[in-house]
């Protein structure tokens, strides 16, 4: 039995990695804080405007949960592509957080499979979440007078 090739993880890029998710996990909780504060005064507000514009802020959220969607699908078939093109998981020169194994052959391909599966997966939500995104907006529109 071959011995398996274990791509070790960069402290460093570890670190910086950590630090990025830390702050921007901390950068979207204080914008949802502020979001919160801001769409709530502006959609009670009695100025027709200023509901307005809350309106709008608000119903941008719910469009860009499908365009999110959408970016994670063609980035996650581009990953897939890469993998059954390179012949091996993880990628060439990619780097890792953990320890992890180098697969190649039979068994990158079942990884570029999974990766090409759940961006189709990814992909398909795109329409539901259009439609979702357009009721909320005919609801809030409704419920806010727009």
């Amino acid at each position: 039995m071959a011995k398996r090739i274990i791509i070790q993880s960069d402290p460093r890029f570890r670190r910086r990695a950590l630090l990025l998710i830390l702050l921007l996990g901390s950068i979207a909780c204080w914008a949802l804080f502020r979001f919160d504060a801001f769409t709530r005064l502006s959609l009670q507000s009695a100025d027709p405007m200023e509901r307005q514009r809350g309106l709008r802020l608000v119903q941008g959220f719910f469009w860009s949960l499908p365009v999110l969607a959408l970016l994670l699908a063609g980035w996650l078939l581009w990953q897939a592509r890469c993998v059954f093109h390179a012949g091996q998981f993880p990628l060439p020169g990619q780097r890792v957080l953990q320890a992890t194994p180098l697969y190649t052959g039979h068994q990158a391909r079942r990884r570029a499979w999974l990766l090409t599966i759940v961006g189709v997966i990814a992909l398909l939500t795109v329409p539901p979440l259009i439609y979702l995104s357009w009721q909320w907006s005919q609801l809030l529109t409704s419920l806010f007078g727009g």
